[in-house]
């Protein structure tokens, strides 16, 4: 269980990683500053399921999308970086902390 956790931390970091272009040597001008909805186009809802290949481990999404009343939001470039075990140790530990349901459910191999 914990190695499957550890893998759904790392996979949620991983998602979304792509190469960010190249900054623009001159500025855009910003376009007319339609809402976030608007300009995002995201849905108001979205599902989503996996499984392994073994169909042991699942994961499965359903959720409402809230998107913030605002014209804008803040834009961060990522790049995709591998990860040691002690690095996802490392973040699960950190946030997940002292979680009761994690000793119940964690084994050591």
């Amino acid at each position: 269980m914990k190695r499957f956790y550890s893998l759904l931390a790392v996979l949620a970091l991983l998602c979304g990683c792509a190469a960010a272009p190249a900054a623009s040597p001159v500025p855009e001008e910003p376009e007319a500053a339609a809402p976030l909805t608007e300009s995002l186009r995201a849905p108001a809802h979205y599902t989503f399921e996996a499984a392994s290949e073994t169909g042991v481990s699942r994961v499965s999404v359903d959720a409402a999308v809230h998107i913030p009343d605002a014209a804008s939001a803040g834009i961060l470039a990522a790049e995709p970086a591998l990860f040691s075990g002690e690095e996802v140790r490392a973040f699960t530990e950190r946030h997940e902390g002292d979680a009761p349901w994690r000793h119940a459910l964690s084994w050591e191999p």
